[in-house]
């Protein structure tokens, strides 16, 4: 490989996405075997109407995916970085680079109930609204100048040991801010924060 500290840089690396663009660039044919199971629901459902079945597709590759990723630099680097783009909702999907740090941000949802006195006097020393906790999540998410993206990843493809960041979220890990670059699939969809949503299919560290 050419760069000889790929493997020690890389934080999240999406298998499917640099197979298929290797494929695509190299004109590279895998070997693929696609599997169909049926699954019968009732004696008398009729095959083409039931709807029972599904199929799986695997592909052998003669390389791994992080040597597809090494030989593939010179046409990753040809995406834009989102900076330059004048990307505005209803637009289609963008691939694109962007530059920040990566971190988690977690969001709480709740309900404030209100208690109304409908006999007699309230009590003046007991409040009659509270807050109750709905739910709570943590995601992935990359500040990239004044962009903001929350990240939708498959936890499969981040290195090992990382995706476990997000659930350690404000029990062990106070904060995280990873300086990093990623190749991205932006998507016309905002957060209620004003956040872009987008799919990583690349993460580099940063030095």
């Amino acid at each position: 490989m050419k760069d000889k500290r790929l493997s020690e840089r890389l934080i999240y690396l999406d298998s499917e996405f640099v197979s298929r663009l290797y494929e695509s660039e190299f004109d590279y044919s895998p070997k693929t075997q696609i599997t169909r199971t049926e699954g019968i629901q009732a004696s008398a459902s009729i095959a083409f109407l039931s709807g029972g079945g599904n199929s799986s597709e695997s592909r052998s590759y003669s390389i791994s995916s992080l040597e597809m990723l090494d030989k593939l630099h010179n046409r990753l680097i040809k995406y834009p970085d989102f900076a330059t783009l004048d990307y505005k909702m209803d637009s289609p999907s963008t691939y694109c680079w962007i530059e920040g740090a990566l971190g988690i941000s977690k969001i709480k949802v709740t309900r404030t109930k209100q208690t109304i006195t409908l006999i007699g006097k309230s009590n003046p020393n007991k409040s009659e609204k509270s807050e109750e906790l709905v739910g709570e999540e943590a995601f992935f998410s990359f500040k990239s100048g004044d962009a903001k993206f929350a990240l939708s990843p498959t936890d499969q493809y981040f290195m090992s040991g990382i995706a476990a960041f997000k659930g350690l979220t404000h029990l062990l890990v106070d904060r995280l801010s990873l300086p990093s670059r990623a190749l991205v699939r932006v998507f016309s969809a905002n957060t209620s924060f004003g956040e872009w949503i987008a799919t990583p299919l690349v993460i580099y560290d940063t030095e």
